[in-house]
């Protein structure tokens, strides 16, 4: 299982801790990276119903895109997948007023950024400054995926 909050990859067991009063008839689930608290979906049908009702809503999947497409390899911010350099090449849908207040992180046309969160709430690395945005926000910046950040050995971009 994949923590939600820390993305730690554990193996779940019953109950939180030995002193839980419900025992082996809780569904929770506790990370033991964080200490983050879940229902366990494969204990509880209700909540594997609704994961599963959710998935089919969550839109279009993250891209794995580094080559050009018909429009340049232009794909909004929010589809790139996590861990590729990109370079914002257009904010022009998003308000003048929000394009000035990220311009002061240094979210700006021809900034070199990298989606490193999705959840719970998406991260984007923008030289030394990680910035938390809304998802709603991501659709809004344009990008032209690069490399991946493992193609550099230290995992951290470089200044050429």
């Amino acid at each position: 299982m994949q923590c939600p909050l820390c993305s730690f990859e554990f193996e779940p067991r019953s109950g939180c801790s030995t002193s839980c009063p419900f025992g082996s008839g809780c569904n929770l689930v506790c990370c033991p990276n964080c200490g983050y608290q879940g229902v366990d979906p494969e204990r509880s049908r209700l909540a594997g119903w609704v994961q599963r009702a959710i998935s089919r809503f969550t839109g279009p999947k993250p891209v794995h895109a580094t080559g050009p497409s018909g429009d340049g390899g232009r794909i909004a911010l929010s589809r790139l997948d996590l861990g590729i350099d990109a370079t914002v090449v257009d904010l022009s849908a998003m308000s003048p007023a929000r394009a000035l207040r990220l311009g002061a992180f240094g979210l700006s046309t021809g900034a070199h950024v990298r989606l490193v969160q999705r959840r719970p709430v998406p991260v984007l690395r923008i030289g030394e400054t990680d910035l938390g945005l809304e998802s709603a926000v991501l659709d809004e910046i344009q990008v032209v995926p690069g490399r991946r950040e493992t193609d550099e050995p230290s995992g951290r971009a470089h200044a050429h």
